[in-house]
């Protein structure tokens, strides 16, 4: 599990390709992702499948609640989530999950952002 935060110098421009500032993931990963207080939010990913990987369906999973798929293809592309203020707690596990063996790399991960829903 790796804790959310600021990449630094070293990040990849955005719009660059896939150029993760970290190897691919192998198996289930996620995020640490604190929070102040619990309400809904959107949780927008922006994911690809591994360079050489066949296309496939993950899931996003927030403190063992799922929260939906995101199909993974050959492109980097957005795929926005709800969670629910329900889910949160005061330090948060984010795992993306393939049904992956872990024998092969799976995901690459450009960026994760949270926002709050759109209005009513």
């Amino acid at each position: 599990m790796l804790p959310l935060g600021d990449a630094g110098a070293d990040a990849p421009e955005r719009g660059a390709g896939i150029t993760p500032s970290a190897p691919a993931r192998r198996g289930p990963g996620g995020l640490l992702v604190p929070t102040d207080r619990a309400s809904d939010l959107r949780v927008i990913v922006s994911c690809a499948s591994a360079p050489g990987a066949a296309p496939r369906l993950a899931e996003l999973w927030l403190n063992d609640l799922p929260l939906g798929a995101l199909a993974l293809g050959a492109e980097l592309h957005e795929v926005a989530l709800l969670a629910p203020a329900a889910a949160w707690q005061r330090l948060n596990r984010l795992e993306f999950r393939s049904g992956s063996d872990g024998a092969d790399p799976w995901l690459v991960l450009d960026r994760v952002r949270f926002e709050p829903p759109a209005g009513p």
